[in-house]
């Protein structure tokens, strides 16, 4: 299966990108945490502070400014306190990594995906929870919005930050998920209960 994405007719779009490249200043103000990839071999796109386009030659010099790239960007994210930024270097890759010479999702386009999530998990709201293996509670008091799923068992009764479970002694596994709001931020939490 063939994944491309939508290439963008907005230019300012396009604009808004250069310029960060060009003027990393602009992102002191930003908290939001990056999360980037980058073949340290990419000749189209610097690693780090360099002329993009290397691969045509020293005329790239003449034809381009020099240009932040992620590792600069993110290691000026994380002087500014944004400490969940990560940067992760793909040594000895050049640009487009993800995809082998067929333009083909390959094992890097993989390990990326894996990367995320945990990336994912860590910049979004972690509420404190507690629970007995048949009661389980948000106990965050800004915790809004909570939908709860069981399985494994059958939720008895519901009290918004809280659940009963009662468990089915033949399920496979017991796992209890909630997920919603914590000040403005979604969250996702997970319990893995042992019945035996």
């Amino acid at each position: 299966m063939e994944c491309r994405a939508k290439r963008s007719n907005n230019k300012n779009s396009t604009s808004r990108w250069t310029y960060i490249c060009r003027n990393i200043e602009m992102i002191d103000s930003k908290k939001i945490p990056v999360a980037a990839f980058h073949g340290d071999l990419d000749e189209m796109v610097p690693y780090g502070y360099d002329y993009p386009f290397t691969m045509i030659g020293p005329g790239c010099k003449l034809l381009f400014n020099k240009m932040y790239g992620s590792s600069t960007i993110v290691e000026r994210l994380l002087q500014n306190g944004i400490d969940k930024s990560k940067m992760y270097t793909l040594y000895n890759m050049h640009h487009s990594p993800h995809v082998d010479e067929g333009r083909e999702l390959n094992e890097i386009f993989y390990y990326i995906q894996d990367c995320m999530d945990p990336f994912f998990k860590d910049i979004t709201a972690n509420p404190e929870t507690t629970t007995d293996g048949n009661s389980f509670f948000i106990n965050d008091i800004n915790a809004t919005d909570i939908t709860w799923q069981v399985d494994g068992g059958i939720i008895l009764k519901s009290s918004g930050n809280g659940i009963n479970v009662a468990w089915f002694g033949n399920a496979p596994e017991h796992k209890v998920y909630a997920s919603g709001l914590m000040r403005g931020t979604g969250f996702l939490s997970e319990f893995n209960v042992n019945k035996k």
